[in-house]
Formats: C-alpha cells, structure tokens, sequence
C-alpha cells in the first residue's frame, strides 16, 4: 500500500517548534505529497498539517490529514457526483484516524462536518453567537447550534506582537470541556503562524 511505504506516498514531513503560549511549547508537522498523490485542490504550501502540543501527536495529525487529502482527492477525480462534491467540494467531514476501530473517525468526520456547518452558518448570519465562560487567557463564544446536547466554541486570544493580533480556534464536541481542548488545539495552529 502507498500509505505504508513512506517513500511512495509522501515526499516530505517536516516538524517545527515553537513557544505558543507561555510556558508552553507546541508543534506544528507539514506535509507534501509526492506529485502523483496530489492534485490542483491543494491550498496551500503543504497538502496537510497537524498542531498539538505534542510532537508526536502533530505528527500523527498530519499523516492523518495527508491521507484524507490523498483519499480525497482520487474520490474527486472518480465519483464527483456520488459523495456529494457537486455540492460541497471540501474535505468537510473527512477523518483518517489511525485507530484500530472506526468509531473514534466516525464521530470526529460527524464533529467537522458540523463544525464547519455551524461556522458557515454563523459567519451567513443564520445562527447566533454569545460569550461563554471557559478557562484560558483568551474569549470564548458559543455557536447556537440546533444540535441538542453539543457545543460549539470560538476560542479568541489576542496577541501583541508589536501591533495587535488575533489568532482563532474553532471545535464542535458534546461537552465544553472537550469542546475547549480541541479548540485549544485549533488556536494553536493560528498561534504558530502569529
């Protein structure tokens, strides 16, 4: 399989480090496909990226992501119509995690598919908006979300870096504790490119 031998299948990883928060260290993993694994969709300098506070689990993340990427891509070249890409030509609800069973990839493709649903809508004017008490050095804002039993959070921190910046995180989950550490995770990828 092209996803086991890494030679075939990407052709670079590469993990910077950096103070994110005070006292707090986070990573951020890029990769680029080889030329055959990829396709004109890509956005940016990479085809995938994965942040967290921990190396390894950046480096997961983004292996995850490339291989959503490289799965997305075949499918786009393939059966457009069948999964719905005439509507929707993202990656919007994609999950590769790489666990043994599914159930984990199931439920985080339905938190992404929601949470960019949520965020499109909210950002449309459909769907409002207050703040929230969490904990952190940063403002936290709840997304009304017709979905019972869930939460969905912007997490907001501004920063000065000799004018005043904003970096953002955004997560969809059932409980806002969950909601706010993968927030934090999403904020940290605003907070390295700061």
């Amino acid at each position: 399989s092209t996803f086991i031998n890494k030679r075939k299948f990407i052709k670079s990883i590469n993990t910077i480090k950096k103070e994110t928060l005070p006292d707090r260290i986070g990573y951020e993993t890029n990769i680029i496909l080889n030329a055959s694994n990829k396709n004109k969709f890509t956005l940016s300098h990479c085809d995938a990226t994965g942040s967290s506070f921990n190396k390894v689990e950046s480096i997961n993340i983004a292996i995850s992501e490339a291989i959503e990427r490289h799965i997305f891509y075949e499918l786009i070249k393939s059966k457009k119509n069948k999964y719905g890409f005439d509507v929707n030509n993202t990656t919007d609800g994609f999950a590769a995690i790489p666990r043994l069973f599914s159930k984990e990839g199931i439920k985080n493709s339905y938190n992404e598919a929601v949470e960019r649903w949520s965020l499109r809508e909210w950002w449309g004017g459909q769907l409002n908006c207050h703040t929230v008490a969490c904990q952190g050095d940063y403002h936290c804002f709840e997304i009304a979300t017709p979905f019972e039993d869930t939460k969905m959070l912007i997490l907001e921190k501004c920063i000065d870096v000799g004018e005043l910046r904003y970096a953002y995180g955004f997560a969809f989950s059932d409980t806002l504790k969950s909601a706010t550490k993968s927030a934090e995770k999403e904020l940290l990828l605003s907070l390295i490119h700061i």
